[in-house]
């Protein structure tokens, strides 16, 4: 019973901001790394959380929080900024996502359906064996970003800027890259011929 006391004492409570912010691509304070438990802010770590229909707008500042096995269903973020954050094996559907500046953000395992993806700031995600089904990323900056072995069905990266993005060992079924920018440095799963006729452009 005193050990479970102190155990008491001595966690942390709900929603604690113990002053750890992004600075230099990672959450630190005085030079240490760390995150802020239960914390829904910057550098916050609330991994298995459950988000139906809520809206965060640009005042929301979220870089660095760590969401991994979250689910989130018909959530709307507008302007927020999730530099460097995780989202790591969650699942997303129905949702939008516009106006993002979230890049650097960890996807890997990532399952989305119907989520929507416009005019954001997606360089170098991390998305490898990510399971994306109708879902868009409409004028979306994606450059260096990472999709290698994910399945993308019904999906649509129209006018999205792709180079240097890596899509090899992808499982492609009924989606759209009309006007999607690539380059010499994009590792696609097929010939330049056929990205061409897929209505790709490179630069």
């Amino acid at each position: 019973m005193l050990i479970l006391i102190l155990i008491f004492l001595i966690w942390p409570s709900s929603g604690q901001n113990l002053g750890y912010e992004f600075k230099d691509g990672f959450c630190q304070r005085n030079g240490r790394v760390g995150y802020n438990p239960n914390w829904l802010g910057e550098c916050g770590m609330k991994t298995h959380s459950l988000f139906n229909q809520d809206h965060f707008g640009s005042d929301k500042k979220l870089n660095g929080i760590n969401l991994t096995s979250s689910s989130f269903y018909r959530v709307l973020f507008n302007g927020v900024s999730l530099n460097h954050a995780s989202l790591r094996e969650s699942k997303i559907r129905d949702s939008q996502f516009i106006n993002m500046q979230a890049p650097f953000m960890d996807l890997r395992g990532v399952k989305m359906q119907g989520a929507q993806w416009k005019d954001s700031n997606l360089q170098h995600w991390y998305a490898t064996g990510a399971r994306l089904r109708k879902s868009s990323f409409i004028n979306c900056d994606l450059k260096n970003a990472n999709f290698w072995g994910s399945s993308l069905q019904q999906s649509d990266f129209s006018g999205s800027d792709l180079r240097g993005a890596n899509l090899e060992s992808t499982f492609l079924l009924f989606t759209r890259f009309d006007g999607a920018k690539v380059n010499a440095q994009t590792r696609l799963p097929f010939s330049k011929e056929e990205a061409i006729k897929r209505g790709m452009v490179y630069q």
